[in-house]
């Protein structure tokens, strides 16, 4: 969300940005920014009609239409986020960046969240665009969506002289869900631990839950089996409602094994 921003400058000097297991290449003549990691590369660019990026106010910026602009900044947790900013009524009310993927790819938007999920021909979720959002300057909330056409990905913002401008909205594009996992001892049994990327806290549907489990099990490495049902099921009541949890997720072995829905709520608070 656009309140989140925070990051890297993005300019023609600084081209390359590694963090983690990702990294983020700026090819400024055609405004476009891969994500690049083991997974496979996805590519989210400007829409083409915009302006070259310019530096305005210590950050790079690009006309994007009409009394509309975007911010692009890469994050420390390899993902890429574009802030729009969009001045008045005037202003366009669909934003067409570009969107490349590797082939034999699929690209979807989940219907209950409105991300943008990007899945392998085994199913594996290679990244995507975390939910859309949209606010005016009143905090109001901006009827907003993605959709996904060949080579563009069009985030609508339905604004008009109703809202109070500027009116932000955020695509927000990653792969990296976990920064790191481990366990730890106790005489009761061990926890499961995990720390979230930022960009994994917003992209968090339920569509994405096999790619958190997986994330969770890879970071373990040799650890995986750790992850029982118990565990699994307290992991995924965090990655749902993370506001729980706002710093590291614990899991304990020996609490009983409860579907993480039903671990959802203010009382039980993902520890059953």
């Amino acid at each position: 969300m656009l309140q989140d921003l925070g990051g890297s400058q993005v300019t023609p000097s600084n081209p390359t940005f590694v963090s983690g297991q990702s990294t983020i290449e700026l090819d400024a003549e055609n405004r476009r920014f891969a994500l690049v990691s083991d997974r496979g590369r996805l590519v989210l660019g400007l829409p083409q009609e915009s302006s070259r990026i310019t530096e305005l106010g210590g950050f790079a910026t690009a006309e994007v239409g009409p009394d509309a602009s975007a911010v692009p900044l890469t994050k420390d947790d390899g993902s890429l986020q574009i802030g729009l900013v969009i001045e008045s009524a005037q202003a366009p009310t669909q934003f067409p960046f570009v969107w490349e993927t590797p082939p034999s790819t699929t690209t979807t938007v989940d219907p209950e969240s409105g991300a943008v999920v990007v899945t392998t021909e085994n199913g594996s979720v290679l990244g995507g665009v975390s939910s859309p959002w949209a606010r005016d300057a009143a905090g109001e909330p901006v009827p907003t969506r993605f959709v996904v056409t060949e080579g563009k990905l069009t985030q609508i913002v339905e604004h008009d002289d109703g809202y109070a401008y500027p009116i932000v909205a955020d695509p927000w594009s990653g792969q990296n869900l976990l920064h790191r996992a481990w366990v730890t001892g106790e005489p009761r049994g061990y926890v499961v631990n995990a720390v979230a990327t930022t960009w994994g806290r917003t992209f968090n549907g339920v569509v994405t839950h096999g790619a958190h489990v997986a994330e969770l099990k890879q970071r373990l490495g040799s650890q995986a089996y750790r992850v029982n049902y118990t565990v699994e099921q307290q992991f995924l009541c965090h990655v749902a409602g993370n506001y729980f949890e706002p710093d590291t997720y614990n899991m304990e072995s020996w609490r009983p094994g409860v579907a993480w829905g039903a671990q959802l709520n203010p009382w039980v608070r993902c520890n059953p």
